[in-house]
Formats: C-alpha cells, structure tokens, sequence
C-alpha cells in the first residue's frame, strides 16, 4: 500500500505480546475518541485508528507460526479463528445489550475501550516465543 500503516513494522519484528499490545492500545484509542467528540476530523481519526482491528488478526497468525510447529498451524490458526468468530458474533451482541440497557451509545463505547485496554494489558504480559 501507498501508505502502510504504521503498526505493521512492530508486528514484523515482535516476539512478544507488545506488537498485539500495540495494536490493541491503538484500537482502544479509536474507539475512545467518540466519547470525547463528534466533530468529523476526530471520527475520521477514530476510523482510522479502529482500522487497525484487522491487524489482530495477523498478530495472532504471526504468534501462532512463532509458537507452534509448522504441522500445527493449521489447527492453532483454526482455533484461533473461531474464538475470533465468537468474539465478532458476540461483542456487538453484548454492546447492544448494554446500549439498550442504559440508553446510552457512549457506555457501549466505555466497555469497549476497558475490554480492548484490558486485552492489550494480557497481550503485554505474553512471553516471547522463538524465532
């Protein structure tokens, strides 16, 4: 891409949970903007930062391939996979809930930012796997 996102470098390099941390970090931040301001230029902001949320996703395929062996990617990136799908399925489902439970769109993005933060604090704790 003409303008490689910035978090790919650190992804690349890391064997540890700071890349993922990272990654996670950026995404809290996206997702906190709203509950700050509405003005177009930071929802922009938002977007792009919560764009990052792909990047998960090879995080999690570098780890799998440092982690394991190569006969047992297939089946750990599977796995990795479906608790993906559930987080998908489920995360706007209970967003939703609470959203509707308090009336309030910024306590959907609240959670969201503490569950995201808590996660990059996980990732940031991981061990480094091998080369």
């Amino acid at each position: 891409s003409v303008f490689p996102h910035p978090l790919m470098v650190p992804l690349q390099n890391s064997r540890d949970g700071s890349a993922l941390s990272l990654i996670l970090l950026t995404i809290a931040v996206g997702a906190a903007i709203p509950l700050f301001s509405k003005a177009f230029p930071p929802m922009l902001g938002s977007a792009w930062l919560f764009g990052s949320f792909l990047s998960v996703v090879t995080a999690i395929t570098a780890a799998v391939r440092r982690a394991l062996s190569p006969s047992q990617w297939g089946y750990g990136i599977a796995i990795f996979t479906v608790i993906f799908a559930a987080g998908q399925s489920l995360g706007p489902w209970l967003s939703g809930l609470l959203i509707d439970a308090s009336g309030s769109l910024e306590a959907g993005f609240a959670v969201s930012v503490a569950v995201l933060a808590a996660g990059a604090l996980v990732a940031r704790l991981q061990r480094p796997t091998g080369a």
